[in-house]
Formats: C-alpha cells, structure tokens, sequence
C-alpha cells in the first residue's frame, strides 16, 4: 500500500472510519498507467477463529480522477461487523479507466492494493 498511496491515512478502531487528509491523486498515488481515476475503500473483518466464521463490512467507495484536485477522503461503515473475533482492518485502492463512458478496474492488478492497516 505504501508503494501506492503516498498519504497517511488515520483509522479509528472503534468505529473503523478511515481519513485520509488532503489526497490529490495525481501526486500522491502512483501507479495505474493508464488509468483516469483511482477508487479508496476499506474493510473491517471480524474473524473468530475457533468457531471458523467471518463476517466483513465494506466501507462507501471514494474514486478520484487522476488530477491534481485535492480532496479529504472519509471512508465510512453503514454498520460495524457483527460477532465475536478479532478484529482486522484493510484499505484497498483500484485504478480505473474510462472507455466510452464507462469505468473498468484495470485488471493486471499491478498497481492495485489492499493491505492489512491495523489487527485488534
């Protein structure tokens, strides 16, 4: 994640929010050659290992064009996961391009990431 976004980002672990202050995609994410803007989003895990059950929320999208706007980011949950386990938190970020009006992922996936931000 840290080869890609070059911002730092702030997680509340109790409600799971996620800010990202000041984002202008142009300069602070690389990667996605190509692309034409690029999509933040987040998801809070919470996995009990002893009964071998998952349940996963994913927080609202927010997709930048690639250019020099800067824009805070807030990433949010609806509701947070329900259950018992351990808690795990993962910021992801895709690269898009548009091709007659339409957004498509890039799929080689070179440049696109999700890493674990925090366990608790």
């Amino acid at each position: 994640m840290s080869a890609v976004l070059q911002k730092p980002y702030t997680l509340d672990t109790a409600t799971g929010a996620i800010n990202i202050a000041g984002v202008a995609p142009a300069f602070d994410t690389l990667g996605g050659i190509g692309a034409n803007s690029v999509g933040i989003k987040a998801y809070w895990a919470k996995i009990d290992f002893e009964m071998g059950k998952a349940v996963v929320s994913q927080t609202n999208q927010v997709k930048l064009a690639l250019n020099t706007t800067v824009t805070d980011v807030a990433l949010t949950y609806a509701a947070p996961p329900a259950g018992a386990g351990i808690d795990v938190f993962v910021l992801s970020i895709v690269f898009y391009q548009t091709v007659n009006g339409v957004d498509y992922l890039l799929q080689n996936g070179a440049h696109n990431a999700a890493d674990i931000i925090a366990v608790k």
